[in-house]
């Protein structure tokens, strides 16, 4: 299996409640970001030339656990979480949060300048749309974090439905990424149920991505992210042929401490 069909994986992980005010959310929670919690998910992903006519491409299991707390230099104490693929072990990767009042912020990853490499014709707007839902490059983690130039907000503090603010820019494509909350609605998954706030992810202008996220007190319990895309022509050389990539990510047990 290529590890290109591995990419799309989760980054928004747990919560625990906590109080809220009257201009609050109907759910007030907060990611506990503890050492020792652990998320399974099992992943399906499908593509094809249409929303018709998907086939099943890659189906397989996703681990997302808190492994340590360390002090970053220049960010100070984050928690690294770390994701895995039992089916195989050759690729992982981490990402390392913050909780402050303000939000949930991503101030590093790891493998250090790992980026997902386009294959198959992937432009480059989709090969970083890829990387931005990605905890695990097709690498094995190793050595220092890098450290983002800028904190990343993967979730504000506290959290009301219709808040959007932006999450992060990537100046080489250009590409821009606001988030919005959109929903309170009750979610069912394998583990399952839960009350959650529907995120989506809001692309600029000339991005075909629609990517939906459901975040509970518990993190997040499903993901769905569709992506439209070219792909080489394999009859014809140089032609191209449009793709759909449809992935869903659901949790299918945890374990918080």
């Amino acid at each position: 299996m290529s590890h290109t069909r591995r990419t799309v994986l989760v980054a928004l992980l747990a919560g625990a409640i906590i109080g809220c005010s009257d201009d609050d959310g109907p759910g007030q929670f907060r990611y506990p970001l503890k050492v020792g919690a652990t998320w399974n998910y099992t992943r399906t992903w499908y593509t094809g030339p249409d929303m018709d006519s998907l086939g099943l491409a890659l189906l397989e299991p996703v681990r997302v656990s808190i492994g340590a707390k360390e002090n970053l230099p220049t960010v100070g104490e984050s928690f690294r979480m770390d994701v895995a693929h039992p089916d195989d072990p050759g690729v992982t990767g981490a990402v390392y949060y913050q909780n402050t009042d303000a939000g949930l912020w991503q101030v590093a990853y790891c493998p250090a300048g790992g980026v997902v490499t386009p294959k198959h014709g992937l432009g480059t707007e989709v090969a970083e749309i890829m990387r931005q839902l990605d905890l695990a490059s097709p690498l094995i983690c190793k050595g220092p974090p890098t450290i983002d130039s800028e904190p990343d907000k993967s979730l504000p503090y506290p959290l009301r439905i219709g808040q959007q603010w932006h999450f992060r820019s990537v100046e080489e494509i250009p590409m821009s990424i606001d988030k919005r909350i959109t929903g309170w609605n009750e979610v069912e998954v394998p583990a399952g149920k839960f009350n959650a706030y529907r995120v989506e992810w809001i692309y600029s202008s000339g991005v075909n991505a629609s990517i939906v996220d459901d975040i509970a007190s518990v993190g997040l319990v499903r993901r769905q992210a569709t992506i439209r895309f070219q792909i080489n022509d394999p009859v014809n050389p140089g032609q191209y042929l449009e793709n759909i990539s449809y992935d869903v990510l659901e949790l299918d047990s945890l374990r918080l401490r």
